[in-house]
Order: C-alpha cells, then sequence, then structure tokens
C-alpha cells in the first residue's frame, strides 16, 4: 500500500522491515540487528536536514537554533520546534548554514533539479507491503519516485566522485538498498526502470555527481538481499538469536606478512 502522507516519524516507527535493517543483517548479524540502539549522531541529524531542505523545503522541517547545542536555550530552542512538528530538525546555526548550502548544491545537480521540477515525481513516498515469496512485511520510502521508472537517493558524502562513492557504496551496502526498494515498488506495482544515487560533498564546494546502479550491481545487490532475508525469516521462524561465529576461532597471520616470516 502507498502512504503519501505518513510522517518519517511515523515511517520510522513502523515494525515492517526495512532496506536498513536488511543491510544490518547481511554486513552483521541477526543479533546486532535486533540489539542495535539507533543514536542520533550530529552527522546523522545534518543528513536529515540535508534531506528536508533538498526535497520538501516547502514543510520548513529544519529550524535555524542557537549557536551551540549547550544550555537552556537549546533545550528551549528544541522543545518550541517538537511542540509545533514532532519531525522539526534544529541545528546549531553554523549547521544550519552548512546544511542549506550542500541542499542547495544537491537542488543545482542537473539530473535531480529535472526531477525535483517534474510534477509527477513523488517526494518520500511511503510503501508498506507483504512479500508473497518470504511472507514478510516489508516497507521503504523512496527520497524521489518519478512514472517513469526512476528511483532517486540523495547521499551526503565526503568523496561524491565516481571512485569515492563507488567504494562507498559497497562498504555500505547502497545496492541492497538499491534492490530492496526497487523490489517493493515493483511488488507495488509501481514500474522501476532504474535506481540513482545522487551524491553531495559535505565540504566545500559542496560537489555533486550522479551514480547510476549497474545491472551488475543491482544482481549483487539481489543475491546479498535473499541471503539476510533467509537468516531473517529463519529467526521468525525459531526465534533464535544468533551470529552464527564459530564458538573458537583461530587467527591466523595476515597474507601480506607470510613472506617475511
Amino acid at each position: 500500500m502507498i502512504y503519501k502522507d505518513m510522517s518519517n516519524s511515523e515511517y520510522h516507527a513502523h515494525p515492517a522491515i526495512s532496506s536498513s535493517a536488511v543491510k544490518t543483517v547481511a554486513k552483521s548479524t541477526i543479533a546486532h540487528w535486533l540489539g542495535q540502539e539507533r543514536k542520533e549522531t550530529p552527522a546523522m541529524a545534518l543528513g536529515s536536514a540535508v534531506h528536508s531542505l533538498a526535497l520538501e523545503p516547502h514543510k520548513k522541517e529544519v529550524v535555524r537554533g542557537p549557536e551551540t547545542r549547550r544550555g537552556n536555550a537549546w533545550k528551549d530552542a528544541c522543545a518550541e520546534a517538537k511542540t509545533f512538528n514532532p519531525d522539526a530538525i534544529v541545528l546549531p546555526e553554523a549547521e544550519f548554514d552548512k546544511a542549506q548550502a550542500i541542499a542547495n548544491a544537491a537542488r543545482s545537480n542537473p539530473f535531480m533539479a529535472e526531477y525535483l521540477a517534474d510534477e509527477q515525481s513523488k517526494i518520500e513516498m511511503s510503501v508498506i507491503l507483504t512479500d508473497p515469496d518470504c511472507d514478510m512485511e516489508l516497507r521503504t520510502r523512496p527520497d524521489l519516485y518519478h512514472p517513469d521508472g526512476t528511483i532517486i537517493d540523495l547521499k551526503t558524502t565526503i568523496d561524491a566522485s565516481p571512485n569515492g562513492f563507488s567504494k562507498q557504496s559497497l562498504n555500505l551496502a547502497y545496492h541492497i538498498q538499491a534492490f530492496h526498494y526497487c523490489r517493493v515498488l515493483e511488488l507495488e506495482g509501481l514500474r522501476v526502470n532504474r535506481f540513482v544515487f545522487v551524491a553531495v560533498e559535505t565540504s566545500a564546494p559542496y560537489a555533486t555527481c550522479t551514480h547510476v546502479v549497474s545491472t551488475g550491481l543491482m544482481q549483487l545487490g539481489g543475491l546479498d538481499w535473499e541471503r539476510a532475508m533467509e537468516q531473517m525469516l529463519k529467526y521468525e521462524e525459531t526465534g533464535e538469536i544468533t551470529t552464527n561465529w564459530p564458538e573458537m576461532n583461530e587467527l591466523f597471520l595476515p597474507s601480506w606478512m607470510n613472506n617475511d616470516i
């Protein structure tokens, strides 16, 4: 089912399995997924602010707070902002200005600008459904979806270059995210032709680069997604929380040292 007006907090509170959950299992274990604690960090707040300012500036969710996060002035600013909007993001003055600059750069990316200007584009659309193959409830919330079959995900990064972002995408399992989004939207009956990351750097000059997920990388994402889902399905059936690590592991010399001994 498609939810057009679901708030960000409502979406993240929903128990359906997200791409972040699948990525955690794929990169770590079931135990790490179930035991993880979500702590809001300044970096996460900056990333969320950039998304809101770039994709939905009309909502005015991002608030320019006091100079620092210390003292009663900060607490009062946060309390006041949350009173008007539970999804409000309060940033210190300098961080707000930086988030705005990054968001402006993202909106100026030619590919992103074209789709943001298109009235058919759906921003922050939530999709929640039951996967018929594994009988598990899944959810996804693409930054932007267009009926021509394009999914766009905005990423803040240190290095948006082709080489730098390629490494980051594998390290952070973005290929699994891409597959998850595509699968859920296709199960909903929506057309999906390509998944595109628009990466924007978090340091001046806030350079951007557009990255299309290749067929091969999407296939790898599907394989990794299926392996993770198998583990999650096993947990649903047995309730067993495990790392699947051996009871005793032997440590070996790294390969690069073997010739020196």
